[in-house]
């Protein structure tokens, strides 16, 4: 049998194959492995109770004594793309992570897109193929957790930037904040696009339009959190308790130092969301000032912890309500995806197209440091670095074939 010569069947094939490999890994091998606990329960559940017609409620209350609870714990673009396949029929946890396998699919064919657009068709489809069998990607993606769709998100916020920078229009602007707005509504810390993708949007006037169609396109989310919760809200409430469970004693001293502690995060009791997020923030704040001179030690621990350094195998290959064999294997070719992206990097210094690519990794140091350390943040960063290690393997081979 021939393959195909045309770049859109080959990445094509690619994607298909993460697609399959994915589910295979998710239903046959580790079928037990998902604890149907934390944050891939809330989804599910979520999910099923928006196709039921039951708007963006609290799943436990509702299903343990009825309670009618709106939630802002998370933002809604997961939980509504699932409820989109619930609406058809696919309600079964196996359903939503066969979605997520097909999301991980997508995040493929964004590296190859983006590799070819920075390096010809070898680049973007040694990109494929490295996320195609990355690890990480393969155990998070049938998980049920918001990385995917989050990382789906950031690919095209990634595409769109390159777009901008290379003809910038208002038409791209405007795309580039499109994109950065629905990513938002999967993961908040998305919004930090808005800066750290300026380098591809330099005019005033484009900057306008992209900051003011991502802010149109989840204004209806804000609006629905602050008039529900009668306080000021952007996009979740999950801010607060990430920065209590983040400054408190257990993750500033010990074996959790640079963590986060589910036990350090109080006034659960609270129903008004919005409320205990704003008083668990002021805990958190008021913990790190009492011990400041600790914070620069933890600090560097979070650092550490999120890209693989610190404790690695204990989070490397772990996801929330998922915990598998292989953890060796995830954590050395996570530590080989970032040196090879530093060297495609290296061979691209200079070009705007590196501050682009690099933006989901500053992203996700900046949410380390804020947060807590803990490699799931940086799922998504690891796209642009997978991009610029298929770059640097290109230009590897391309040197060879001249020898």
């Amino acid at each position: 049998m021939r393959l195909p010569t045309r770049f859109s069947a080959r990445l094509g094939l690619i994607a298909a194959a993460a697609f399959a490999l994915r589910a295979v890994w998710a239903l046959a091998i580790t079928p037990d492995s998902l604890t149907h606990q934390g944050d891939p329960r809330f989804f599910h559940l979520a999910a099923n109770l928006l196709a039921d017609g039951h708007g963006f409620i609290a799943p436990l209350p509702f299903l343990d004594h009825g309670s009618v609870l709106a939630t802002s714990e998370h933002p809604p673009g997961w939980p509504a793309l699932l409820a989109v396949v619930s609406g058809l029929g696919g309600t079964s946890y196996s359903v939503h992570q066969l979605v997520g396998c097909a999301v991980g699919a997508g995040v493929v064919g964004c590296a190859g897109l983006l590799g070819r657009r920075i390096g010809g068709q070898r680049a973007g489809l040694i990109a494929a193929a490295i996320a195609a069998l990355y690890p990480v990607y393969v155990a998070i993606d049938g998980s049920l957790m918001s990385e995917p769709p989050y990382a789906l998100g950031v690919g095209l916020c990634l595409l769109a930037a390159l777009r901008a920078a290379e003809s910038p229009t208002f038409r791209r602007a405007a795309l580039l904040g499109l994109a950065i707005g629905l990513t938002a509504l999967v993961r908040t810390e998305a919004l930090g696009f808005l800066v750290l993708l300026l380098v591809a949007v330099r005019r005033p006037k484009q900057i306008a339009v992209m900051w003011a169609v991502a802010l149109v396109v989840i204004a209806p989310w804000c609006i629905r959190n602050s008039t529900t919760f009668h306080q000021t809200m952007l996009i979740s409430s999950e801010d607060g308790p990430v920065v209590a469970g983040a400054n408190c004693a257990p993750t500033y001293h010990g074996i959790d130092t640079g963590y986060w502690r589910a036990d350090c995060v109080g006034l659960r009791a609270q129903p008004n969301p919005a409320v205990r997020s704003r008083a668990l923030r002021k805990q958190g704040v008021r913990y790190a000032r009492s011990h400041a001179g600790r914070v620069p030690a933890v600090l560097g621990v979070r650092l550490l912890r999120t890209f693989g350094i610190w404790q690695p195998r204990r989070h490397v290959y772990f996801a929330e309500g998922r915990k598998m064999p292989g953890r060796t294997v995830a954590v050395v070719c996570a530590w080989l995806v970032m040196l090879a992206g530093a060297a495609g990097a290296w061979m691209l210094r200079g070009q705007r197209i590196v501050l682009v690519l690099l933006a989901p990794l500053a992203l996700a140091v900046v949410t380390t440091l804020l947060a807590f350390g803990y490699p799931r943040f940086r799922y998504a960063a690891d796209l642009g670095l997978i991009v610029l290690a298929g770059y640097a393997a290109a230009r590897r081979r391309s040197a060879l074939s001249r020898t």
